[in-house]
C-alpha cells in the first residue's frame, strides 16, 4: 500500500479518513508516567489545577481522527453477513483478520480494532470493530471516531478503577491529552500546537530531539508532577486550623464534604 512509506495514489483515501495517523502514537512512555496521570482522571477529567473535561474535539486535535458534529448511527451487521462481505471466519471468539484479502479493509479492521477498541487477541476481533471498518473502508461512511476512541477511553480508566487487574490500554494516548491540556512539554516549557497536523506528530518531533536524554528529562518531570500533586492542598489550611475540633472532613478523590 505504500512506497518509501508514502501511500500509493489509490490508497490516499484512507489518509483522509484519518486512519494513517494514529498508529504513530508515541510508545516511550514509562508505566509510573502513565500512572502518575491516571491517578488525576475523575469521572472523564483531568484534575490538575482545575478540573479539565476531555472531549472528543482533543483525541481529534491529537490523532486526527474523524470528528462530527452530529454522530451517527446505522444498522450493525450480523456475524454471518460480516463474514460474507469480509472473509473474515469466526474462530469460537470473535473475528479472524488473516483470513481477510482485501489490504484496504485489514488495516482499516486493524486500526480500528487495537488503535480504537484496543483489542487484545491477536488475530481475532469483534464484530463491532470489523463492521465500522467495513463501513469506513468499503462503503464510505463518515464516522465520529473521536468519539468512539474517547468512549472506549473513559470505559477503560473505569474498569482500571475497578480492578487492579484490567490493564489500562491508552497509555500513550493520556499522555498526549495531558500535555496538550497543560500547553506544554518538559523540554520546551509552554509550546503553541500546530493546528494544520496532528498533536501526535508534534510530541513525536520533541521526543526525537531529547535523544538520550528523553527518559533522565521525563523522570525529573513526572517526579515534580507527582510531588506537586501530592502535596498541593485540597482544603484551606485557614480553615482546617479554625475549625479541625468542630466539623468532621471528609474527603472523596478532589471533592471535599464538610
Amino acid at each position: 500500500m505504500c512506497v518509501n512509506g508514502v501511500l500509493k495514489p489509490e490508497h490516499k483515501h484512507l489518509e483522509r479518513k484519518g486512519l494513517t495517523h494514529i498508529p504513530h502514537l508515541p510508545r516511550n512512555f514509562q508505566v509510573k508516567w502513565v500512572r502518575y496521570v491516571l491517578s488525576r482522571v475523575h469521572n472523564g477529567q483531568l484534575w490538575l489545577e482545575q478540573p479539565v473535561l476531555l472531549t472528543k474535539k482533543m483525541i481529534h486535535r491529537i490523532t486526527g481522527l474523524p470528528m462530527l458534529n452530529k454522530a451517527k448511527s446505522t444498522k450493525t451487521l450480523g456475524r454471518d453477513e460480516l463474514q460474507k462481505l469480509t472473509l473474515a471466519e469466526w474462530d469460537g471468539r470473535g473475528l479472524k483478520i488473516n483470513s481477510v484479502t482485501d489490504l484496504e479493509l485489514r488495516f482499516g479492521i486493524s486500526i480500528i480494532a487495537y488503535k480504537i477498541y484496543s483489542s487484545s487477541w491477536l488475530n481475532s476481533v469483534s464484530c463491532e470493530a470489523v463492521d465500522l471498518a467495513y463501513k469506513v473502508v468499503k462503503k464510505n461512511l463518515e464516522y465520529d471516531l473521536s468519539d468512539v476512541l474517547l468512549k472506549q477511553l473513559n470505559k477503560n480508566i473505569e474498569s482500571v478503577k475497578t480492578s487492579k487487574n484490567n490493564p489500562f490500554k491508552f497509555g500513550s494516548l493520556l499522555i498526549c491529552l495531558f500535555f496538550y491540556v497543560q500547553k506544554s512539554f518538559p523540554s520546551k516549557g509552554t509550546v503553541v500546537w500546530k493546528k494544520d497536523t496532528p498533536i501526535l506528530y508534534q510530541i513525536n518531533e520533541y521526543i526525537a530531539e531529547l535523544g538520550e536524554n528523553f527518559e533522565k528529562v521525563m523522570d525529573i518531570y513526572f517526579e515534580d508532577f507527582k510531588e506537586r500533586m501530592n502535596n498541593r492542598f485540597r482544603i484551606p489550611p485557614k480553615l482546617v486550623e479554625d475549625y479541625k475540633d468542630d466539623v468532621c472532613f471528609m474527603v472523596d478523590c478532589d471533592k471535599v464534604y464538610i
